[in-house]
């Protein structure tokens, strides 16, 4: 029989071999309290373990026990709940967490049991997201308009038609025309808010959008346009991208809109989702009309740029001309259109100036000298025709039915058998304007038979401009020269194209 002192002895030799032993690792049933789990593949002694879960299950942790050391002083790896490496040198790898399906990979280490715990799997979940986008953009349209009016620049007055330029120029003058852009301020055109509607599947089931509704803070409804016509079907992570406009504001103001999309899940549950934009007032994108360029065009001066207008201001423009009677002509009619126009706006300004020149008509008559009448030598009734007897002294000029003194003539002999008649009309006659105006016949005596004009020994043709002084010469007369000039006088018959 052992004593008491041999069976201390047994017991500490007993303690002391069990301590040299390894102890081998509990199973799931003794699992560390952190590691109790619904679920248990124990006694496995292998490098790689897959877990399946029960039908309608997902793993959604586990816990690795090992007696290699692999968790140091611990030989469990403690909860874990999502993929990666875990132990001494990442020696154990874990996938597939949250599914049904958990490998567990081991390097070097033999994974003695694994606890997991599974869930039930979640329900199939329908779910939309819906953003957008807004944006305000709208013009600017400048408003402008013009007139015309012409001035007469001698005194400033407007021009009254017609103009009239009497021959003696007393109406020359300047005409002055006026261009006038009067900036009338602008209106808004083109306001618009624009904007994407995005409206996403991110549940689990299909949708089907049903309707949707864009409307800005102020009432105003958007027209919006999808990839595809209402009602359409999204699946789960698919999307659809619509546009929508808003088009019947009158001004530019910040704001904001809202987007309501409305439809069902495949489940048949519905859905109403919501998203907002905010916008504001960035300025016009366009500026109409804001710089104008300011053209003339007229019957008489043609096309002309006169320069450019820019808004808020107004412009002016003017240009001139001189009118005469020299310079438009006797008995003229001119009538000048004006159109000045803005050439973007296509606004027009209309001025008509009618100029008219005085009608001058030459009215022919003819002349001699003053001397005795034919009909007193031959007692030859209604004869037009006279003749000068000769005479050293200057003698008068006169017509030959009215017998009006309209001017003078004198005669010098020269040497030689010639002489020479001069003559000096008074304004306003003068020779008119045709071949042999000037006819003259030597005398040695009275005469005794009518001289036809075409029958005088000498015929000349004098120039018009020169009837304030001219001479002839003739062949020397013993008694004198029959003298017959065709003048006459510009008389007025009123202003325009009257001739």
């Amino acid at each position: 029989m052992l004593g008491k002192k041999s069976l201390w002895v047994l017991l500490l030799a007993v303690a002391l071999v069990m301590a040299l032993v390894p102890t081998a690792l509990a199973d799931g049933n003794h699992s560390p309290s952190e590691c109790l789990m619904a679920g248990d593949s124990g006694d496995l002694e292998v490098q790689e373990h897959t877990i399946n879960a029960d039908d309608g299950f997902d793993i959604d942790k586990i816990c690795i026990k090992s007696g290699d050391g692999a968790f140091g002083d611990l030989q469990h790896s403690g909860v874990i709940t999502t993929d990666g490496s875990y132990g001494t040198g990442n020696a154990f790898t874990v996938t597939g967490l949250g599914t049904s399906s958990v490998t567990v990979k081991s390097i070097g280490k033999d994974i003695s049991h694994i606890d997991y715990n599974q869930v039930e799997k979640p329900k199939p979940k329908g779910e939309v997201e819906v953003k957008k986008t807004a944006k305000l953009t709208y013009d600017k349209e400048h408003k402008w308009d013009i007139s015309k009016n012409a001035v007469w620049k001698k005194d400033g007055s407007d021009v009254v038609n017609p103009v009239l330029l009497p021959a003696d120029g007393s109406g020359d003058g300047y005409i002055k025309w006026l261009v006038d852009v009067t900036y009338e301020g602008f209106e808004y055109t083109n306001v618009l808010v624009t904007g994407k509607i995005f409206i996403k599947n991110v549940g689990d089931l299909k949708a089907t959008v049903e309707s949707i509704e864009d409307v800005l803070d102020t009432g105003e409804v958007g027209d919006v346009t999808c990839d595809e016509y209402l009602p359409f079907d999204i699946e789960p992570d698919d999307y659809v991208t619509c546009t929508y406009v808003v088009d019947d504001l009158d001004y530019p103001a910040d704001g904001k809109n809202k987007v309501t999309v409305k439809g069902e899940f495949s489940d048949y549950t519905s859905f109403e989702e919501h998203a907002k934009a905010y916008f504001e007032d960035m300025g016009p994108s366009n500026q109409i009309n804001k710089t104008i360029n300011v053209a003339d065009w007229s019957s008489y001066f043609g096309y002309q740029s006169l320069g450019t207008v820019t808004a808020p201001y107004d412009g002016h423009f003017k240009y001139h001309e001189e009118f005469t009677y020299e310079g438009v002509g006797n008995c003229e009619e001119l009538e000048i259109v004006n159109k000045a126009f803005i050439k973007e706006t296509d606004q027009k300004a209309y001025e008509k100036v009618v100029i008219k020149t005085e009608c001058l008509v030459f009215k022919g008559e003819t002349a001699t000298g003053d001397g005795k009448p034919w009909s007193e030598v031959n007692k030859a009734p209604n004869t037009w025709f006279e003749f000068s007897p000769f005479a050293k002294t200057d003698k008068d000029i006169v017509t030959g039915r009215k017998l009006s003194d309209i001017g003078d003539f004198s005669y010098t002999n020269l040497a030689g058998p010639t002489s020479q008649l001069c003559f000096e009309l008074d304004d306003p006659w003068e020779l008119a304007d045709v071949a042999g105006n000037v006819k003259i016949q030597p005398l040695n005596g009275y005469p005794t038979a009518y001289l036809a004009p075409g029958k005088f020994a000498v015929h000349a043709t004098v120039d018009p401009d020169d009837s304030e002084g001219f001479c002839v010469t003739v062949p020397d007369a013993t008694y004198g020269y029959a003298i017959h000039l065709d003048v006459g006088k510009w008389v007025s018959i009123g202003f325009g194209d009257l001739a």
